[in-house]
């Protein structure tokens, strides 16, 4: 069960321009500069995999600052976004969009300004990459 006090945000609706990685985003600016949205600009397609179980892609894009719509259809908000300076690690949950589930918490790195990996929290590896 997650604990709201030890990770959730506010996150910031403002769409920044073109992307600047996490990490030069947060020497240009203070942390409330930096938005879920700013981290995903435009298109992305996120592979997920479970160790012996499923796997798949889905296509997706943030929309007015945390509305996640996958194949065009709204099937996340996006909450609880934080980007920890010292590790580089970003951290955000994706609430169900009218589906009684519990929240998808990821936590992701960058590995380029087109590419994110990590892992969420039911033991997926995740893998993001811009498709436009």
């Amino acid at each position: 069960m997650r604990n709201d006090q030890s990770w959730e945000i506010s996150v910031h609706t403002a769409n920044t321009g073109p992307f600047i990685s996490p990490a030069e985003r947060m020497t240009m600016a203070s942390k409330k500069d930096l938005t879920i949205q700013s981290v995903f600009p435009g298109k992305w397609n996120n592979a997920y995999s479970h160790e012996g179980g499923p796997s798949g892609a889905e296509d997706f894009e943030i929309v007015d600052g945390t509305k996640c719509f996958v194949e065009g259809k709204h099937k996340f908000n996006i909450t609880g976004f934080r980007y920890d300076a010292a590790t580089g690690t970003i951290t955000f949950a994706k609430e169900w969009v009218g589906v009684g589930r519990p929240p998808i918490i990821n936590t992701i790195r960058t590995i380029d300004a087109r590419h994110y990996e990590g892992t969420e929290n039911d033991g997926a590896r995740v893998v993001y990459k811009r498709i436009g």
